[in-house]
């Protein structure tokens, strides 16, 4: 159990490490952190839910173009691996520039992983609302 824990660890960190790449312009990194198929969701802190990776890799190129000098902070991690599957609960904190206006936030966030032959990939990440950034966009 230690050693999936571990490496739901370093799943957790690659997708915060792209996170942080897509809101500094890049989303390439994304494409490495998901499974790609039609089963794989995610909310973001603003928006509706999107299905499918077509639909979420279409979301994170939007947020690559839209944002700018971001800093991120993570807090309250929670590691909880169950087999083939594991998750993980966080606090996204945030400061960026979005469609050139400066917003701050917070959210719970869970991030839902499957043990994929390629490593541990993300199959669900649901990020609380923010008022602050859907006023801004």
């Amino acid at each position: 159990m230690e050693a999936d824990h571990a490496a739901v660890r370093e799943a957790h960190e690659k997708f915060y490490a792209a996170l942080l790449a897509v809101c500094s312009g890049n989303a390439e990194p994304m494409s490495d952190v998901w499974v790609h198929d039609e089963t794989v969701t995610s909310a973001h802190p603003m928006g509706p839910w999107i299905l499918g990776w077509g639909a979420i890799e279409v979301t994170w190129r939007e947020f690559a173009q839209a944002i700018r000098n971001p800093t991120q902070r993570i807090s309250g991690l929670e590691i909880r691996p169950l087999g083939d599957m594991a998750y993980t609960l966080c606090v996204e904190h945030w400061k960026f520039t979005v469609l050139g206006k400066e917003v701050e936030f917070s959210s719970n966030a869970t991030n839902v992983y499957s043990k994929t032959p390629a490593g541990w990939r993300i199959v669900h990440h649901h990020a609380d609302k923010a008022p602050s950034l859907e006023a801004a966009v």
